[in-house]
């Protein structure tokens, strides 16, 4: 049903005019001053009207509040203070009030609805001529591709199309999600900035969408590629890396891979066979003078990769890295054999610790955890003699089964663990250093 203006001599109504209209107030008092400025007193329909029929009755539309009564632009929503002020019926005695149909006549607002038919035509005439010229999503679509290009005109046009859809409604195509990545790459705290102004895919979304990807044993050529755009916004220092090589140990499986059709868990090094896999390699390299890491590749073995495996996996990474701008300055790894006899491959000696590739040098270095622990180790198995004095362990356990009995010790950290590890509690960095720290 079309809503009328409950004003005295008002012909608007919601058919005639798109136009707001606002319920009376409920409030007692804000109520009264409505109706006594709209004149709803004395003999009026109106006057006794409670504040609660008054709201579901009661309609007024906009042209009767002066505009410091609306806090909104499209002047849809009034202040708290607001009160009807304009286009209202004189104010009368409220005991000697004029009837309705004596008053509707009047030459004051015979003018009145004249002027409001004269504004109705003038508003409808504007709403027409803003539908005529109304610019549409297709035209600022065309606008972009004819005068822009690339990346910018890509997310714009992106934005325009995500302006109608909820945030958990958003739909994203693939170029766009590749975008979104490499921002997400250049750094997470910019790309979650960048999210608070433009309508970009989550991180749980880029995951998802990064699932997809087939990560295969070996070298895989997108992974440099990612990284290498990552390496055109490093500063020259910031490009200087070393390379980490570890093995770690695997419960031999085999399982099939449905999405590819293959049967997963065999070796696959530099060459595959049919041998199940209990060890894996793995590279990684990572930033000198800042803080970054990234996995390189990785590689499926037996037991462990041999020497000869190891120097062809670890000249290809230093070409590859190089290729795509990191400065790899050094290599660390373990002291296992396999390490071992790959140092004396490379020639590498105490002289000479480091090797050529492409006319640069390589340090290697043997990873400082792995050597305290050695230390330790060649500590508890044999005599130390420095300047013609002996060190042995016998000396250490003594000490302890000494110093252990004391209210106060002169080394409260030593414990069993310490002089008596077993092969789990070998492996320990900590202990290996408290010990020699007590030396």
């Amino acid at each position: 049903m079309p809503t009328y203006c409950s004003v005295d001599g008002c012909s608007s109504t919601s058919e005639k005019i798109d136009i707001s209209f606002f319920r009376c107030p409920k409030d007692q008092k804000r109520s009264e001053n409505w109706k006594r400025s709209l004149g709803f007193i004395g003999n009026h329909r109106y006057a006794d009207l409670t504040p609660e029929q008054c709201h579901s009755r009661i309609r007024i539309c906009r042209i009767h509040f002066s505009a410091e009564s609306f806090s909104d632009i499209p002047k849809t929503r009034l202040t708290t203070n607001a009160v009807p002020s304009l286009l209202l019926p004189a104010e009368t005695d409220k005991y000697t009030q004029t009837p309705d149909k004596l008053s509707s006549n009047s030459p004051r607002k015979k003018a009145l609805r004249h002027k409001i038919a004269t504004m109705e035509k003038s508003i409808a005439s504007t709403s027409r001529q803003s539908l005529e010229t109304k610019i549409t999503l297709e035209d600022v679509t065309k606008f972009l591709t004819e005068n822009y290009s690339g990346k910018s005109c890509d997310l714009l046009k992106a934005q325009l199309f995500l302006l109608d859809k909820a945030p958990k409604g958003s739909r994203y195509s693939d170029d766009f999600k590749q975008f979104a990545l490499r921002c997400y790459v250049l750094g997470p705290k910019a790309y979650k900035k960048l999210s608070a102004i433009y309508r970009l895919p989550s991180k749980s979304t880029l995951e998802r969408y990064t699932k997809n990807w087939m990560v295969k044993p070996g070298f895989n050529d997108f992974i440099f590629q990612c990284i290498q755009f990552r390496a055109i916004y490093l500063k020259e220092k910031e490009k200087d890396c070393i390379l980490c090589i570890d093995e770690i140990s695997l419960k031999s499986n085999l399982y099939y891979d449905i999405s590819n059709d293959k049967i997963v868990g065999f070796q696959e090094g530099l060459t595959e066979t049919s041998i199940i896999a209990s060890s894996a390699l793995t590279v990684m390299v990572r930033g000198l003078a800042s803080n970054w890491r990234l996995p390189l590749a990785f590689f499926f073995y037996r037991t462990s990769a041999n020497a000869d495996d190891l120097k062809q996996i670890l000249l290809t990474t230093v070409q590859k890295c190089k290729s795509i701008g990191l400065n790899v300055l050094g290599v660390v790894s373990d002291q296992g054999s396999n390490f071992q006899k790959l140092v004396k491959t490379l020639n590498v000696t105490q002289e000479n610790p480091f090797f050529v590739v492409d006319n640069a040098r390589i340090v290697y270095l043997f990873d400082i955890p792995h050597l305290l622990k050695s230390i330790r180790n060649n500590f508890f198995s044999y005599t130390f003699v420095l300047s013609n004095q002996e060190i042995r362990k016998q000396y250490l356990e003594t000490f302890y089964s000494h110093d252990k009995t004391k209210q106060h010790r002169l080394a409260p950290k030593l414990t069993d663990d310490h002089i008596y590890p077993n092969n789990f509690q070998k492996m320990k960095v900590k202990l290996a250093c408290q010990v020699l720290v007590t030396l």
